[in-house]
């Protein structure tokens, strides 16, 4: 049950509107990734799954620094990442099966059995090739319209 009361814990919470939540999440979720992925760089004798790791919280501080210059807006002023933060999304559940398997296994997965996790990054990447082409104004403009493209194309569906 919500107590509403400046006695309760939740208070400081309620009093500070979403806006100022959402950006506070996304700076911590940023600080907490670039710290462990420079922890994890001069860490000296890195095991295989430390080295995963380490590729997976820089791919992983990238993608939340990326979307929060989308959230905030400043995205604009650089259009060049538009359109990078969906296929970022799609590296963390492979990283996530090769880092648990470089833990539970003593024998390091092999590129053959590795490469397959990528394939749906890769034609996400592909697929929207076409986009990242675009004029830099083109891509504001589709970020504004919600997807809708220049030329009546819809990039959301992508």
């Amino acid at each position: 049950m919500y107590d509403p009361s400046p006695d309760s814990l939740l208070a400081p919470c309620h009093l500070l509107p979403a806006p100022y939540l959402r950006r506070m999440f996304f700076l911590i979720g940023i600080i907490l990734s670039a710290f462990l992925f420079v922890l994890l760089v001069f860490k000296r004798n890195k095991s295989y799954a430390d080295q995963i790791l380490t590729i997976w919280m820089g791919v992983m501080a990238l993608h939340q620094f990326i979307s929060y210059l989308t959230y905030s807006g400043v995205a604009y002023d650089y259009p060049f990442s538009s359109g990078v933060v969906p296929s970022l999304a799609l590296l963390h559940g492979p990283f996530l099966f090769i880092y648990v398997t470089a833990i539970t296994r003593e024998k390091p997965l092999s590129l053959k059995q590795v490469l397959p996790h990528f394939i749906p990054f890769l034609l996400l990447v592909l697929l929207a090739f076409p986009f990242f082409l675009r004029p830099a104004a083109e891509k504001i403009a589709v970020f504004k319209n919600k997807g809708r493209g220049m030329n009546g194309t819809t990039y959301s569906k992508v």
